[in-house]
């Protein structure tokens, strides 16, 4: 009873004592999980398995993913679990292929089999859920402004921008980091974009403009919002986030294939196209 009096004390809630109790788990043999998981794994076939897991056993993880850090050797054994699962039908078999689970677990478009990889999406649900913080009017705003999750987001001006027009990310790269300003000169550049704004449209130095001239074609092609200022997400088409966008940005290094709609065609069959 210790462990709800101390969940009790650190989350604030009340226990009900009559409702709560602890789970530990089944009084099934592990003999005879292994042999119902191995008759339900090898009765698919492997487009089946791939199925399922995409569909059930990854999806089993997204709540728990979207709010806690799940250790990564916990998250490496499991992936192994899976990835012996996806090819022999069992968890504890093992079988030589020549594919690496890490291609595996990426898009079509990428040459994967669209499995993915439990730290990647561990990671990018994280992302989803601080990225409300972030972009949300409550307190954690100005706790998270200094995170690193602020390189995925974009600034959209508007007329009275109070954005830093030399730090700030609304230009796609901070302006100082496209001139190749170090660090520490930092401090010496201080400017709002609403200094550069006038009756809706850009203002900016003549000798700026002669000696910067291609940073100063992009400038002028910012497009100036009637509204307030607004943080989006600069990897995705409408400044939303999703787990697919949150995703994809690990995978930037990546290069995409050119086969990938030949194979995954939807006149294939699943089972032909693995």
């Amino acid at each position: 009873m210790g462990a709800f009096r101390d969940y009790g004390d650190i989350s604030g809630q009340l226990v009900n004592w009559d409702k709560s109790s602890i789970y530990f788990g089944s009084s099934i043999s592990p003999s005879r999980i292994g042999s119902l998981q191995s008759l339900v794994g090898k009765s698919l076939s492997l487009a089946g398995r791939a199925t399922l897991i995409r569909s059930v056993i990854t999806g089993s993880f997204v709540h728990s993913f979207m709010i806690y850090k799940w250790p990564s050797s916990l998250l490496s054994l499991i992936n192994c679990k899976l990835r012996n699962f996806f090819w022999t039908g069992s968890c504890e078999e093992t079988k030589l292929v020549r594919v690496a689970w890490d291609c595996c677990c990426r898009p079509y478009s990428y040459g994967g089999f669209g499995l993915k990889d439990l730290r990647l999406l561990n990671d990018s649900l994280l992302q989803i859920f601080t990225w409300k913080f972030i972009t949300s009017d409550g307190f954690a705003f100005s706790f998270l402004r200094e995170s690193s999750l602020l390189k995925e987001g974009i600034w959209l001006i508007g007329e009275n921008s109070q954005r830093d027009f030399w730090l700030d990310n609304w230009l796609g790269v901070p302006i100082l980091e496209l001139l190749g300003i170090p660090d520490y000169l930092a401090n010496h550049f201080w400017a709002r974009v609403s200094d550069f704004i006038h009756e809706g449209k850009w203002v900016l130095d003549d000798s700026f403009q002669t000696r910067f001239s291609d940073l100063c074609f992009r400038i002028d092609r910012i497009t100036i919002y009637s509204v307030v200022d607004s943080l989006v997400w600069a990897n995705s088409r409408d400044g939303r986030v999703s787990c697919k966008t949150a995703y994809s940005q690990f995978l930037r290094d990546i290069p995409q294939v050119v086969w990938w709609r030949n194979v995954w065609s939807r006149f294939i069959l699943p089972l032909a196209q693995l």
